[in-house]
């Protein structure tokens, strides 16, 4: 039964979910236990901390969560076995609890897992008012500042609820990536007799998966952190997701770039062919402080006049032209693909409630989360909106730094918050987790996450002198602030010169904007493609916000991490799940994490024993 009272049937339609997840379920299972309330917080708090300290290094120091979930695994076993399991009160009330309730079991994990890491992302926003105080000199106090961090973190959960039913309950909605976790906290908990060779899939993880740099042969590379760090893991892709980003890939490095660059469009060749910088007419790094007014940091018409005009690489022209093109594309294919089906669904979950007389509200929702929460839950590809927004503020508040700042810390805050908590809910769905206790951990979680990383950054910014002016620090200084700076970078570019200047309608990008119209188009001709060809599947498996997606993202150490990525794909979502559907339902998902696993030790040994001693490359140079 769901949580609506309709009945469900054991089987997923989709195969992928029936080789992976359980179909049983132990109700008696205890969830929010006093293990989860004393590990869960502690290890939040340290990944908050950690995190948040480290952003503001020069070089960045991470705890992957794949080992917060080992710890957490070992941790709980030991309390399971030490702690005594006698009742206690709690004074003044009928309350009681038992520090040991019985054995560590998979849904305290998942709970715990999820309490804990929601702490190793930070929040958006502290970078923007880092950034405000002290590269814009803005006064900020600590409760105001607090209160918009706190409700940029939370907001994305009250869209997330709405669509509940659509992304959560709907089992072709089935999150690929999702998956990995389930295999993950079944080999830790089940037992299971299997045959003594199994093992070498672990040995195989653990030696491609540790490798730093890895063999490269061409453009192809063996280091699993090249392969899976930018993309994801691509074990867990559905064959169509990787096909039809290769296509994208394809087409952006191999066709359309080479064309604009020998062709020399807006003096591409004075340029390099790849690179995320950007440039003035002489081809020197721009220099925005060079556009600003000293005083009050606002666009000087004249100075830019008489510097320079904004100038990109072909490759970066046209990640945003793709860009522009995914905004559209996924709007048109949830509405041609999905429309009717999910309006069916709304009609009848919230026919009697006030939200439908919310047109805000629900344009918000419509036109950004659950369109990216189809994509997501059907392809397994998390798709980012940034440009979108970037364009909106820009032309609503032109020269206004600040608020480009807020608004794209808001609406990215709002997106990452609602599609994290329904893919938490989705695995939670798998794992046979009651609802309320999900949301418990998640919203618990958020706001401890939030006051942990809020007060690690208000702590160093009050006492770390020069923090983030790398011009004023001792020589060697590791609180340089990279990531603040290119977002101070972007907020000048975005919000100050903005994208009147850059594309449309004074910009020279102009011709680029026709990606909007190509994105709204291209998916609404291959639906029409597949009513007039309904035997050929293939065709609806042809997927336009992928495409674009997989065109937008290229790399920026270049072309071996997506021909890497693409081959392993498709090893193993073709040829061995069709010929070895038995070995890859039974090891796919566990190989994958295996090899994620054998990275994040990896990653996490090396910034504790090296880089936190200023030691780097393989010389050992420093």
């Amino acid at each position: 039964m769901n949580r609506d009272g309709d009945d469900i049937t054991d089987d997923s339609p989709m195969e992928q979910v029936r080789l992976t997840v359980p179909i049983t379920d132990d109700p008696t299972l205890p969830t929010l236990t006093f293990r989860t309330w004393v590990l869960g917080p502690i290890t939040c708090v340290i990944l908050a901390f950690a995190s948040q300290f480290s952003g503001y290094r020069q070089n960045l120091f991470t705890i992957p969560n794949v080992s917060v979930q080992i710890l957490i695994v070992i941790l709980g076993k030991s309390m399971a076995a030490t702690l005594p399991s006698k009742l206690m009160k709690v004074p003044g009330t009928s309350w009681s609890f038992s520090m040991n309730p019985g054995p560590f079991n998979i849904k305290e994990h998942v709970l715990l897992s999820i309490l804990a890491t929601t702490g190793s992302y930070g929040a958006f926003n502290i970078t923007t008012l880092t950034v405000r105080k002290i590269y814009y000199h803005q006064y900020i106090s600590f409760w105001p500042g607090l209160l918009m961090i706190m409700t940029t973190q939370l907001l994305g959960y009250g869209f997330a609820g709405i669509f509940m039913k659509f992304l959560v309950y709907n089992p072709y909605m089935w999150y690929p990536l999702t998956l990995l976790d389930v295999s993950f906290y079944r080999a830790l908990h089940e037992v299971e007799v299997r045959p003594k060779e199994g093992s070498r899939s672990f040995i195989i993880a653990q030696l491609i998966g540790s490798g730093h740099n890895g063999f490269g042969i061409a453009s192809f590379s063996f280091d699993w952190n090249v392969i899976s760090s930018f993309l994801s893991n691509p074990l867990a892709f559905p064959l169509s997701t990787i096909v039809n980003t290769a296509i994208g890939f394809i087409l952006m490095v191999y066709i359309i770039c080479p064309i604009a660059y020998w062709s020399n469009w807006n003096n591409a060749r004075h340029f390099p062919f790849l690179s995320f910088t950007f440039f003035d007419n002489s081809g020197q790094e721009y220099n925005v402080s060079k556009v600003l007014n000293e005083n009050d940091l606002t666009f000087n018409e004249k100075s830019y006049k008489g510097y320079s005009k904004l100038y990109l690489s072909v490759v970066l022209i046209y990640v945003y032209g793709f860009n522009f093109a995914l905004t559209t594309a996924s709007l048109t294919h949830f509405i041609t693909f999905h429309g009717r089906d999910v309006w069916q669904q709304f009609k009848r979950a919230y026919v009697s409630t006030s939200l439908l007389g919310n047109p805000v509200i629900m344009s918000l929702c419509d036109d950004f989360i659950l369109p990216l929460g189809v994509l997501s839950a059907t392809t397994g590809q998390d798709i980012s909106l940034n440009v979108a927004a970037e364009l909106l503020i820009g032309y609503i508040y032109p020269g206004k730094p600040i608020a480009y700042m807020v608004f794209i810390d808001l609406c990215r805050s709002t997106n990452y918050h609602a599609l994290s908590f329904i893919s938490d809910f989705k695995l939670a769905h798998y794992m046979k987790i009651p609802p309320k206790s999900m949301f418990v951990a998640q919203t618990i979680g958020t706001i401890i996450s939030t006051l942990a990383s809020f007060a690690t950054s208000w702590w160093l910014i009050s006492t770390v002198d020069n923090i983030c002016e790398p011009e004023k620090l001792p020589k060697g200084s590791p609180w340089t602030c990279p990531q603040m700076t290119a977002i101070y970078d972007y907020s000048v570019i975005w919000g100050v010169i903005g994208p009147k200047r850059m594309f449309f309608p004074d910009g020279m990008y102009l011709k680029l904007c026709y990606f909007f119209l190509i994105g709204a188009i291209a998916p609404l001709l291959i639906w029409v493609l597949s009513k007039l060809f309904p035997e050929k599947g293939w065709i609806k498996s042809i997927n336009i916000p992928i495409i674009m997606a997989g065109a937008s993202s290229l790399l920026a150490f270049g072309t071996v991490g997506y021909w890497s990525w693409i081959f392993v794909g498709i090893v193993f979502n073709l040829i061995v799940y069709r010929k070895y559907k038995d070995w890859w339902g039974r090891y796919n998902y566990l190989l994958a994490y295996g090899l994620d696993l054998g990275v994040a030790f990896q990653v996490l040994s090396t910034s504790m024993t090296l880089q936190m001693s200023g030691v780097y490359g393989v010389n050992g140079g420093v």
